[in-house]
């Protein structure tokens, strides 16, 4: 992680490219990728967890922005949204 951090140092370009020396043990992952093909679900707006705490975590925290904004929970998603997602 660190070496990814001080590449950031060296890169003075847009769109330069820092190599770095680390390298997958194993890339049988890209055999079966080229192999099977795309095999990911299509993309939804409706958030996805991959465990129960993860979405409980999320609605807690949207809960405490609604609180402290005193805007309700639909209000709060939408103010706290990335600009051109509004």
């Amino acid at each position: 992680m660190t070496d990814v951090l001080k590449a950031f140092e060296r890169i003075t370009n847009p769109g330069e490219i820092v190599t770095l020396r680390y390298r997958w043990d194993d890339e049988e992952w890209k055999r079966t990728a080229m192999m099977e093909g795309d095999t990911r679900l299509p993309r939804s707006e409706t958030p996805q967890y991959q465990f129960e705490a993860d979405r409980v975590a999320a609605e807690r925290t949207e809960a405490r922005r609604s609180q402290e904004t005193g805007e309700c929970l639909v209000c709060a998603q939408y103010s706290a949204a990335p600009r051109g997602r509004q």
